[in-house]
């Protein structure tokens, strides 16, 4: 068993360094800040049914599970009988892959032999596809850009020069978009080279027989996992003001019997007017994520992962939307559901458990043309909100959670762009209070220097902050000024004058116990650091007033 263990462990690591590597050459050759800078992008190896076989460590969680989705739905598409080598094949199709517009996934047959013995494929979120852009408020998919159906992006190796076309002619910038393109395609060729080495050194039937032990043991992991889990039902739900006046709701329920877990989104909110609405693929992945979080951190992901695990969700709803919803901004409803997991299952993990943490976190998407030289440029600015605190650990600021995109550095903007930001700063207090202290959000102010901006808005927690647990108190809600002027809703793509400052604050995450159990060594240096204000360490820690002034 031992010698059965580490072979399949060193076979493993040579399939994990394939697509990690396919990850790096995208990074290296990507045109966009979203995917060479925030890595919002997934790189993976699927057999010939689809199924996962490993992922890109650099990877987002939404693609958990999504990546199996939008490879099947491809070659139902273009059955494996009709591809051929130098094939690439690819959508963007929210419903076909992971859940909107703006991610487009291509994959390519690997051939071995004669014989297609595997599947590369690479989802990567570009930086425009036209339409409104990325904003909240659109009320059908029609508006939010230009949507592919399955198509032929390589055939027998050359280029379909019309799909390019057709991409160049509808988004604002082409360069960025067609080198992502690209990029991905320098991507997958490095998955399909180096998987055909690996299948020259142990043969097809290795090969096979790998993705067949791994499936096999990380099911059997998951399983046993699963049934450590008391056997029971258990609920959380979610409400909140949403967008553009459209509220909704999320209800949870989650079973656990033996080794198998199912969750049921009965109750939730039918699909609304508004761009949040999430198909199920895309729910799916976050529950996966934070069902994984709470029960096999480590454990390396492919098919085996999804096996005991059902997730149903009424078709038409905010969790399962339907053709045509609006869904560019459905992270504002997607990132409520690892929540949502981990709230139901608070009871019987405990330990495991997490307050609300900082997302959605706001995204602000500032586009435009430089005066100076009459380019078209697009720059993404994501603040990252508090962590959620733990049982026995303060969240981490300005790290959100569940998705794990990077910031884009300021510089990299500014070099880029005709923009100047003239601060990026921890906000005091923002953390929720507890006997853990939730994660402080973060303020950003950025303006044009020359010419005007179009800008598009996407937040939740304006209405509240995000929850404490077991006592612990809320963390500080999103706020937005445009012009000094704070907003209490988020509008549609709006544009704003040069030299108009825009600010964000991004939420912070809730505390967990009560605030009067937190060590007074913590508030003492919580106030030094300047996490919290000195009215905050006397009114809510007791600090004495000398103390809280010192």
């Amino acid at each position: 068993m031992s010698a059965d263990f580490i072979g399949i462990e060193i076979a493993r690591g040579r399939l994990q360094s394939i697509v990690d590597e396919a990850g790096a050459a995208l990074i290296r050759t990507a045109f966009s800040h979203i995917v060479r800078e925030a890595k919002d992008f997934a790189c993976v190896i699927t057999t010939v049914d689809g199924s996962t076989v490993v992922q890109s460590a650099q990877s987002v969680p939404v693609f958990l599970g999504t990546m199996t989705h939008a490879v099947r739905s491809l070659i139902a598409h273009f059955p494996i009988g009709s591809l051929q080598p130098g094939d690439v094949i690819g959508t963007n199709d929210p419903w076909l892959s992971t859940g909107h517009l703006f991610d487009l996934t291509l994959v390519a047959p690997v051939f071995v032999g004669g014989k297609v013995i595997a599947f590369a494929a690479i989802t990567a979120h570009l930086p425009d596809v036209g339409g409104r852009g990325f904003t909240a408020d659109s009320v059908t998919v029609f508006e939010e850009g230009l949507r592919l159906p399955p198509l032929y992006f390589s055939r027998a190796g050359e280029t379909q020069q019309t799909v390019r076309q057709i991409l160049a002619a509808n988004v604002r910038l082409p360069e960025q978009v067609l080198g992502d393109v690209d990029a991905m395609l320098n991507g997958i060729a490095v998955i399909g080279r180096r998987l055909e080495a690996v299948c020259d050194d142990t043969s097809v039937d290795g090969f096979h027989r790998t993705c067949a032990e791994l499936e096999l043991r990380t099911d059997q992991f998951m399983r046993k996992a699963i049934g450590d889990v008391p056997d029971g039902a258990f609920q959380s739900s979610v409400s909140t003001a949403g967008v553009a006046g459209k509220g909704f709701e999320i209800h949870l329920k989650v079973t656990v019997k033996g080794d198998q877990i199912a969750f049921d989104f009965a109750g939730s909110t039918p699909q609304i007017a508004a761009a949040v609405n999430s198909p199920l693929a895309y729910t799916r992945a976050y529950v996966v994520f934070a069902l994984k979080c709470l029960l096999a951190p480590r454990l390396p992901f492919n098919e085996g992962v999804l096996r005991a695990i059902r997730v149903d969700a009424p078709e038409g709803s905010v969790v399962a939307s339907k053709f045509p919803a609006a869904c560019a901004a459905r992270n504002l409803t997607g990132h409520f559901i690892p929540h949502l997991v981990i709230d139901a299952l608070r009871e019987v993990l405990p330990d495991r458990s997490i307050a609300e943490c900082g997302s959605p976190r706001p995204i602000v998407s500032l586009s435009g043309t430089d005066p100076r030289d009459g380019r078209m440029y697009y720059a993404p600015v994501l603040v990252m909100g508090g962590f959620g605190a733990r049982a026995e650990r303060d969240g981490p600021s300005a790290l959100v959670f569940p998705t794990n995109t990077e910031t884009v550095p300021i510089e990299m903007i500014e070099s880029t762009s005709p923009l100047l930001f003239d601060e990026k700063e921890l906000v005091p207090d923002s953390g929720g209070d507890g006997r853990t202290r939730g994660g402080l959000g973060q303020r950003v102010t950025v303006r044009s220097v020359a010419g005007d901006l179009s800008v598009s808005l996407i937040a939740q927690h304006l209405d509240r902050g995000p929850a404490g647990v077991c006592g612990g108190l809320p963390g500080g809600r999103t706020r937005i000024f445009v012009n000094g002027k704070q907003l209490d809703a988020i509008p549609g793509p709006m544009s704003v004058a040069c030299g108009e400052p825009i600010t964000l604050e991004s939420p912070g995450g809730g505390g967990f116990g009560l605030a009067s159990q937190r060590k007074r060594s913590h508030v003492e240096s919580d106030l030094r650091m300047g996490y919290i204000s000195a009215d905050t360490a006397h009114r809510v820690y007791g600090l004495p007033l000398d103390g809280a002034q010192r």
